[in-house]
């Protein structure tokens, strides 16, 4: 397996990787990075957890230094004010990346701003609900060479004539699938026909659909290249296959590191069974304290406070997220849930794309979803990176055989288990015939 220095990746990037101890690539990211060295369009599906997002960070922020330096020993010698061709005054914004939601989008800013420590490159993120006088203000001061955003805001400022469309010269659609749903398809497909071509394109998700497929086809140059990985897991990757020109009919991946089990329970019980699974888990533990949490995933907002008061009411410290929360709330949330205040996050599907929980062993959901999409993305905020993870299913005998079609789509094996004398177990077999 080739190392990042073998990928070409930069010196200030293998200091910044060397510092969170990253010295090996992924299996996606020591195939996405040379693709997108030689700046073709492409769409790469790769399980959650995969290191999708360094995947076109790297080569890309090394190609934007490409275009405007000559020489990589000027980035440690920039600074915020440069002039340089490097620099971020010079040309306006040329990398744009939309993710759909703000959670995501300022996680990828986050890691943007992490690599680039030290660089004269300026990255500003762009996403509703934030002070867009505040946005327009910088673009012009500062002029960053990178936009990450949601799609209603960058294009609306591009309307208003703050981003140049015709500068950018990479454009990134990070869950894909999600920005090309219909609350978003418009906006997405808006601003993708403003940034025409010449312009590289990146699409990645765990599920890219074939009705997404079909929907990014006009926006992808001669010569793109589809790029995708099953699941997998640290010790037994499997191989990628790229195919020019063509994408699969099966838009659905895993990785082997999750095991997923289903746990029995009548509808009125299921909190209690919840808070059952917590104690067999070792969640609640003392001596695991914050190192065995569990993203607990509900259907309707509504549901969240009765979990979560239920599980209070038990001394257990667990806190909620949904999309109308106020903004500072869910950031609060997000931000206890990562330091290990709450050992459990019940959730809508918001937390199921792109929300970045690395140490995350356990996802549990009291309802089945009706898709293989939902339930991909939920199982896949565990599991990441090589981890082992457990995905956990409390259901009743309708949602159990909802579950059940759901595995023979997605060529899972669910385990059942039953709750005894505090833990987890496989349920005990019926006696055959002959021990009768």
């Amino acid at each position: 397996m080739a190392g990042f220095y073998d990928l070409g990746v930069p010196p200030l990037f293998l200091e910044r990787l060397g510092e969170r101890h990253v010295a090996t690539p992924t299996v996606v990211q020591e195939r996405v990075i040379p693709l997108l060295g030689q700046r073709s369009d492409l769409v790469f599906q790769a399980p959650t957890g995969s290191g999708k997002t360094l995947a076109y960070l790297l080569p890309l922020l090394r190609n934007l230094f490409e275009d405007g330096l000559n020489d990589f020993s000027q980035l440690e010698k920039g600074s915020p004010g440069d002039s340089s061709p490097g620099s971020s005054s010079s040309e306006g914004v040329q990398l744009l990346i939309l993710a759909p939601t703000a959670e995501l989008a300022s996680q990828i800013k986050q890691e943007i701003s992490w690599l680039l420590e030290g660089s004269p490159l300026r990255a500003l993120l762009c996403i509703g609900g934030a002070n867009i006088i505040r946005q327009i203000s910088t673009l012009k001061k500062e002029r960053p060479r990178i936009v990450v955003g949601t799609p209603e805001r960058v294009l609306y400022l591009m309307q208003l004539g703050k981003i140049r469309p015709l500068a950018i010269r990479y454009v990134v659609l990070d869950e894909v699938d999600r920005l090309f749903a219909k609350d978003q398809k418009d906006h997405t497909t808006a601003l993708l026909a403003r940034c025409s071509s010449p312009r590289q394109l990146v699409a990645c998700s765990a599920t890219i659909p074939p009705r997404v497929q079909e929907a990014l086809k006009p926006y992808l140059r001669e010569g793109w290249q589809y790029l995708t990985i099953e699941g997998l897991s640290s010790e037994s990757p499997r191989p990628l296959s790229d195919t020019p020109e063509r994408l699969p009919d099966d838009g659905r991946t895993l990785p082997a590191s999750i095991d997923h089990w289903a746990v029995f329970s009548e509808q009125r019980k299921k909190i209690s069974t919840l808070r059952s699974v917590l104690y067999a888990l070792g969640v609640t533990d003392p001596a695991h304290r914050g190192k065995r949490q569990a993203l607990v995933f509900v259907e309707r907002p509504d549901q969240i406070g009765r979990v979560v008061s239920q599980l209070q009411y038990h001394h257990i410290a667990a806190g909620g997220l949904f999309s109308d929360m106020p903004k500072q709330n869910r950031k609060k949330a997000i931000n206890d849930f990562k330091k290990g205040a709450l050992l459990v996050l019940v959730s809508t599907d918001i937390a199921s794309r792109g929300l970045d929980f690395p140490n995350i062993k356990f996802v549990i959901e009291l309802d089945v979803p009706p898709t293989t999409e939902g339930y991909l993305h939920r199982a896949g905020r565990t599991g990441r990176m090589g981890k082992r993870g457990i995905m956990i299913t409390i259901g009743d005998e309708r949602e159990l055989e909802q579950l059940a079609r759901l595995e023979k789509k997605l060529h899972l094996t669910v385990y059942p288990k039953v709750l005894y004398q505090g833990r987890l177990i496989a349920p005990p077999q019926s006696p055959s015939p002959q021990q009768s």
